[in-house]
């Protein structure tokens, strides 16, 4: 089965909601692991690594489930549990910031816009255990701040956000009414003429990395 999403054509497979949900939790468990090895040289570039991963599961949860990018799962997330910190202007940041090619290789701390700089930094407490998303009485924790103090800085607690990704799953897979349906297991690609490579799909579920297959 095939499903178009903005222009593009994905392969498309029945599975059930426990299959799928336990995929991604067992992905996000894989990338705890990463981000919890520690360096006495580069202290946080194990959480750092295990971000790039966490990033492109995201994409693939926010196409499955919203048929849509990144944003639309992160917006989802702050619309259900409350201010976590990804308003719609923390989402473009974070986006513009940690899913920017140049960024993550070059590594700039500065994003320069016509009107000023957007200073940015990460960090990582080792903190996986449950998130906290507040209660009548206190807000939820926040894991992407953005604020002003002479310049615009803006700040991410890789440890938190994988936390917060990992049980707001946790919570959608007791709450998600479709026990049955199709979900994306990789993307067709085509040439420029849109004839599809023989026998050539991305997939974008694969386990552990997003691989080329066979169809």
């Amino acid at each position: 089965m095939h499903k178009k999403i903005n222009g593009n054509e994905y392969r498309t497979v029945k599975k059930s909601q426990d299959w799928v949900f336990g995929g991604w939790l067992n992905r996000i468990e894989r990338i705890v692991v990463i981000a919890s090895h520690k360096s006495s040289v580069k202290p946080n570039e194990f959480p750092y690594d295990a971000l790039y991963l966490l990033f492109s599961l995201v994409d693939s949860i926010s196409t499955n489930l919203f048929d849509d990018n990144i944003n639309a799962y992160l917006a989802d997330i702050q619309a259900k549990r409350g201010d976590v910190g990804l308003s719609e202007v923390h989402i473009r940041l974070l986006v513009k910031i940690f899913r920017n090619g140049l960024i993550h290789h070059a590594h700039p701390l500065t994003l320069i816009y016509s009107d000023g700089e957007v200073n940015w930094q990460y960090g990582s407490g080792y903190d996986f255990s449950a998130y906290y998303f507040g209660d009548k009485e206190e807000s939820p924790e926040k894991v992407f701040e953005y604020y002003k103090e002479k310049r615009y800085h803006a700040c991410l607690k890789i440890d938190r956000f994988i936390a917060l990704v990992r049980d707001d799953l946790i919570i959608r897979k007791g709450e998600e009414s479709i026990k049955n349906s199709t979900y994306i297991v990789g993307q067709i690609v085509k040439d420029k003429k849109g004839n599809i490579l023989t026998g050539v799909y991305y997939s974008i579920f694969s386990e552990p990395n997003p691989v080329l297959m066979f169809l």
